[in-house]
């Protein structure tokens, strides 16, 4: 069954926003099919409450693009029954940061208290645990970031458009992966790195922040990785001349 919710933020104007019931649960869908929508979008801003329920049905998903037109919402809170985000599977919340793409001025997600798959801390989206960081808003306030100690995840698109993130980003030691394309139109220009780049991992980081700094204990090892990677460009250079 299909329909059309309404919902009206805090102020400007009301956001209409396609749904489908399935199963006795409830999946919001894109209310701009494709990136750059026909219509002018909704003039809705500061806050956002999606509701827990649509026809007696719990909302449990938020697609991809689904708020992509709300331009200049600053805040959004997300129900207690959401467990998917941008079209991802059933507990799979790797992959979030599509869902509040070209949400310029959004600089905070809240969750409600009862959610069981998520959690907000200081405004940005994390797994239940606190060990994926999942979204940070695209209108993040502040020029530095730090991801708390225990996050052991950064989900794919994580940083997506956080054009304010300007100068640093801080990784904790606990870090053991970071998704694709992470920091996709978001370029600090420091990182620091409390324990090392996460194993595997080391060509991604190596193009996306200027300046790069790390423990000491793992400074060598870095060092040691970039010389390799000097010296297989070198080589295919060599190659390309020989031919």
């Amino acid at each position: 069954m299909k329909g059309q919710c309404v919902l009206k933020p805090s102020s400007g104007d009301e956001i209409k926003i396609p749904y489908v019931k399935e199963r006795g649960e409830v999946r919001l869908l894109s209310s701009a099919p494709g990136r750059f929508p026909k219509l002018p979008p909704p003039r809705a801003y500061g806050a956002l409450v999606l509701p827990d329920e649509i026809e007696g049905c719990p909302v449990t998903t938020l697609g991809r693009n689904t708020l992509c037109v709300c331009l200049k919402l600053v805040s959004i809170t997300l129900p207690k029954g959401l467990r998917n985000i941008d079209g991802c599977p059933p507990y799979d919340h790797y992959r979030c940061g599509h869902a509040f793409r070209e949400c310029d001025h959004l600089t905070e997600i809240l969750v409600d208290a009862e959610n069981p798959w998520f959690t907000s801390k200081d405004g940005v989206l994390y797994s239940k645990d606190g060990k994926t960081l999942l979204v940070v808003p695209p209108g993040y306030p502040k020029r530095d970031f730090v991801v708390p100690e225990g996050v052991t995840k950064i989900g794919a698109y994580a940083f997506c458009e956080c054009c304010g993130i300007c100068d640093s980003v801080t990784f904790p030691e606990s870090l053991q992966e970071i998704g694709d394309s992470a920091f996709l139109e978001c370029r600090p220009k420091r990182a620091y790195f409390k324990g090392g780049v996460p194993k595997g991992y080391e060509a991604r980081v190596s193009g996306l922040f200027s300046e790069r700094h790390y423990s000491e204990a793992y400074a060598a090892g870095w060092e040691a990785f970039m010389a390799q990677e000097k010296a297989y460009e070198q080589r295919l250079r060599d190659l390309r001349e020989e031919e």
